[in-house]
């Protein structure tokens, strides 16, 4: 929030200053429009992000898919089935 002088919080500042929040925010940033691309086609984020991971890899183990694809297990399991 700025304060009325112009200046930012303090607790804004070290948002804007920390590393992971701004990876975070410019990951999201960057892949709204491919989402949304990948939704109009029919596909959930993370399925797609399975079919990548074949694409790439080909024949995976599950435990190696489930770090590929950043995907939890039992939602890997609904995808696969």
């Amino acid at each position: 929030m700025r304060l009325k002088n112009g200046s930012i919080e303090a607790s804004e500042a070290f948002a804007f200053s920390y590393l992971l929040y701004l990876l975070a925010a410019s990951s999201d940033a960057v892949s709204a429009k491919f989402h949304q691309i990948v939704i109009d086609n029919g596909l959930s984020v993370p399925e797609w992000c399975v079919i990548a991971c074949f694409y790439d890899q080909g024949g995976l183990m599950t435990t190696k898919l489930l770090e590929y694809a950043l995907i939890e297990q039992s939602r890997l399991t609904r995808i696969l089935n």
